[in-house]
């Protein structure tokens, strides 16, 4: 088995990683940052568990990864827009939390940890041209980005409030545009952010005023703050290889267009990557059949939540997600079901033209 390079130490990078070790293949990972997670800070995020009917800890043991990490489930969730606040509770883990960045407990660190575990090589501070990496896992690509966050760290104080735990999502057209903010806490450990996905500009003042509406519904003395941000991108049109180069996660376009929920597709690409090398399959063609729809959907999913979504029904979103079945109905958006394959020709245009930068 001839040795195979990587490009990029982040979730899908260190995922065919440790897959193609355990295969027993000899494997480098070249990262050009000093460790892993350095686009993050410690701040928390979801990895969604409504799209598939497989539990995200089931989906984890599929790939071969341990949960060496911090990764801890959510049940409720507290929805407020401009009318009411809804608090919302799930019989099924809505998303578990993890911790992004390169400190103790993060997502990055424990997969950094099993991948030397398995025998990998990392090379930080080190890079090799795009043509000699097996796999291309860079992350996602600065031209392209479609959804920015920009937020804060925190410790609650606990003199202050006894809530230790928490998650609410602020989605109101005023405060937080066609996206949304949210209050993430865990064990005291928090994270504000605002996510936008149009009107950059706006990103200070809609975080400003999204916190002010947090430190109303949940007082907390917050200490130790601390400053985080993110990007993310998005294509339909994908490059899947590079010559011979497989190319997995954002570097590939991977990414949810509704929510920007994209850490299951990183991992599954990347896990994807590694199956295909080591069973000498086509991954472009797996690839196509993994992700193309689920892409195709987020799109439509995109275009309804930006034409109807935030402006007419975000008040009633609360109510509608109490009376429905929550799963069934996430699963359905997520599965490009018989409406979105119709609507999908239409939706596509009117993103094209609302989103020229990006690869639809």
């Amino acid at each position: 088995m001839k040795p195979i390079k990587i490009l990029g130490a982040g979730l899908a990078g260190l995922t065919a990683a440790i897959n193609l070790a355990k295969a027993g293949y000899e494997v480098a990972v070249f990262e050009q940052h000093d460790d892993v997670g350095k686009r993050f800070d410690g701040d928390l995020q979801g990895i969604e568990n409504w799209s598939e009917q497989l539990d995200t800890r089931a989906d984890f043991a599929r790939m071969n990864l341990e949960i060496n990490f911090d990764f801890d489930p959510s049940y409720e969730l507290v929805v407020k827009n401009r009318v009411a606040t809804e608090r919302l509770h799930f019989e099924r883990a809505l998303f578990y939390l993890v911790k992004r960045g390169s400190g103790a407990g993060s997502l990055d660190q424990g997969l950094k940890r099993q991948a030397l575990e398995a025998g990998v090589e990392l090379h930080f501070g080190q890079t090799i041209p795009t043509s000699e990496a097996d796999i291309i896992a860079t992350g996602p690509n600065p031209r392209e980005t479609f959804v920015i966050g920009k937020g804060v760290i925190f410790k609650s104080c606990p003199q202050t409030s006894a809530v230790t735990d928490a998650a609410i999502a602020l989605i109101e057209p005023g405060r937080a545009l066609t996206g949304y903010s949210y209050l993430l806490m865990v064990g005291g450990y928090g994270t504000i952010c605002s996510v936008l996905f149009d009107d950059f500009p706006a990103i200070h003042r809609c975080y400003e005023q999204s916190r002010q509406v947090f430190d109303v519904m949940l007082p907390l003395g917050k200490l130790q703050m601390k400053k985080v941000g993110g990007v993310g991108c998005i294509a339909l049109r994908n490059e899947w290889q590079q010559g011979p180069s497989l190319v997995v996660g954002e570097a590939a376009g991977l990414q949810d267009f509704l929510w920007a929920y994209g850490i299951r597709h990183a991992l599954n690409s990347g896990y994807l990557a590694a199956h295909c090398i080591i069973h000498h399959q086509d991954y472009a063609v797996l690839a196509r059949q993994n992700f193309e729809s689920k892409l195709k959907a987020s799109l439509v999913n995109r275009y309804l939540w930006e034409k109807l979504m935030v402006s007419h029904f975000s008040p009633y979103l609360g109510k509608l997600i109490k009376r429905a079945d929550v799963f069934k109905l996430l699963r359905s958006l997520h599965s490009y079901n018989y409406g979105q394959r119709l609507l999908y020709p239409f939706a596509l245009r009117k993103m094209r033209k609302r989103y020229p930068a990006l690869r639809l």
